[in-house]
């Protein structure tokens, strides 16, 4: 029952930035179904960030313990019949397909394909300009990706070299491989290669980033327009039109970085982190927030 759950808030308007802390007070019945069931892992897998480059932009992650919410929605009268039925019925059995999971997920985005000469395409239609993103999903043994790639693959939608799928989707090549357990798909030939030598020398565990992802869940946003490629801000400038980037440019004139995380179901927080204040965030934000309505 969804009756008698509340939310409190808090912000604390500091001269760099405003941070923020979520509680949830749960009823009686919440309460018991968190207590049997631990759905969340306390943090992320620190492996994972090993076959993740330094540079971010942005990024999402969620340590969970894929057989507890398996037996939380199997233990629901209605859905057992029906996940009884599909495990002995699928070639894939649901059950052994969540059990093979390690449940820890971070998905990246930390670099950009940039064209080399000038393109009169927009950012959305040209695939020259495209993110670099990575996707990694950690598993407890080979046997169920094995199944999987040899089974339920459709033949001539990837080609398979040492290992490594690749396929070429309108344009964007997609390789995925697992490397010590872990499923990484991303369209960043760098991240392959060096998951193949156990992750990248120089990564993203190495960065200030590194606490923020010890945590169950967790979210970032790198705002900080100093930092971004001389070659993606000339391309911004020129494919964005004139009110999108001022709007782009009025939030990444104030704000330098957001984060979000959580290490329980009843406690999250977040910062959004300041790159220009007059010593007030509350009236900082409160000028961005003018200058949006004022170009709108």
């Amino acid at each position: 029952s969804l009756e008698n759950n509340f939310s409190m808030f808090h912000f604390s308007f500091e001269d760099d930035g405003i941070y923020g802390t979520t509680n949830a007070i749960h009823n009686d019945e919440i309460k018991k179904m968190l207590e049997d069931y631990k759905f969340m892992k306390p943090e992320l897998d620190s492996k994972l960030l090993s076959f993740l480059p330094k540079d971010n932009y942005m990024s999402f992650g969620v340590a969970l313990n894929p057989a507890e919410i398996y037996k939380f929605i199997y233990d629901i009268p209605s859905y057992k019949p029906m996940l009884d039925q599909a495990n002995q019925s699928s070639p894939l059995s649901i059950e052994k397909f969540v059990n093979s999971l390690g449940g820890d997920v971070i998905v990246a985005m930390h670099g950009f394909n940039l064209p080399d000469a000038d393109e009169t395409e927009s950012y959305g239609n040209n695939v020259n300009m495209m993110p670099y993103a990575t996707a990694i999903l950690s598993m407890k043994d080979p046997e169920m990706y094995n199944q999987i790639t040899t089974t339920l693959i459709p033949p001539g939608l990837f080609t398979e070299s040492n290992g490594v799928y690749s396929g070429d989707f309108d344009g964007i090549k997609v390789h995925f491989g697992l490397f010590e357990n872990n499923l990484i798909v991303t369209n960043d030939q760098s991240v392959i290669d060096a998951a193949k030598n156990g992750g990248f020398e120089d990564n993203v565990g190495d960065t200030d980033l590194a606490s923020l992802y010890k945590h169950s869940s967790f979210f970032f946003m790198n705002l900080d327009w100093d930092k971004y490629p001389e070659g993606l801000k000339g391309m911004l400038s020129k494919t964005m039109g004139n009110s999108e980037l001022e709007m782009f440019q009025s939030v990444t004139n104030v704000l330098k970085e957001a984060k979000a995380y959580s290490n329980s179901a009843t406690e999250s927080k977040f910062e959004l982190v300041m790159r220009n204040t007059d010593g007030n965030s509350l009236h900082t934000i409160l000028q961005m927030a003018d200058e949006f309505s004022s170009k709108n």
